[in-house]
């Protein structure tokens, strides 16, 4: 029994993921760079031209208050495509860098003991490790993970790429849990949280003590 953080080579499936992450990534951020270059363009370009035309045709007043809109307007334009892009951008640094190391961070557990608590409404199972003699690891409930449903597992790796759900990529033989524990025992309980170590053993989950 053992949970264990560390980095592995990445495989070519999870690489030519990658890849394809990125794709979308950048063209999202190709939209957002047209949408600055527009907003810029209007700001120097168009709102000027329009400017002098409604100055001329209705007077410096009508043409100061078009030059003050549109600029007003375009400016808000480009500050949102920017924002945008600079998040897309962020976004994608870590993916590089995952892919210019080759090498990918994964959390490793393997047990032989497991217990399942039934989920609550709008929620997923948990599946309840025990990984030291008096340790235990939390996977599922509250949040989303690709192949959730291939646990409960006796050696399993959780891949955690910036951008997506952690994936699940067993690597053993099924488990049979110790007991599963009814949604409504448990539903009082904040004992756990996911993806987190406690310590304890499974063995303490049969009273499934309270808050109170």
């Amino acid at each position: 029994m053992s949970l264990k953080d560390y980095q592995r080579v990445l495989e070519p499936e999870e690489r030519k993921l990658l890849l394809i992450t990125l794709y979308g990534l950048e063209r999202v951020q190709r939209g957002f760079l047209i949408t600055l270059c527009a907003a810029a363009g209007c700001a120097v370009l168009l709102v000027p031209a329009i400017t002098v035309w409604v100055w001329n045709a209705g007077g410096a007043a009508l043409g100061l208050l078009v030059l003050l809109a549109g600029e007003a307007i375009a400016g808000m334009i480009f500050r949102k495509a920017l924002q945008n892009y600079q998040r897309e951008r962020n976004r994608t640094r870590p993916l590089l860098a995952i892919l210019e190391s080759g090498r990918i961070e994964v959390v490793r557990c393997t047990s032989e003991k497991v217990v399942i608590l039934d989920p609550l409404p709008g929620r997923k199972p948990a599946y309840v490790f025990q990984v030291e003699e008096d340790e235990i690891f939390c996977v599922g409930d509250d949040r989303d993970y690709e192949g959730l449903s291939q646990l409960p597992n006796s050696d399993f790796e959780i891949v955690r790429i910036p951008t997506q759900a952690p994936k699940i990529r067993c690597l053993g033989q099924k488990l049979e849990p110790l007991r599963r524990v009814p949604a409504d025992l448990h539903k009082d309980w904040s004992g756990f949280s996911d993806g987190d170590v406690h310590e304890g053993r499974l063995s303490e989950i049969e009273g499934v003590p309270s808050r109170s």
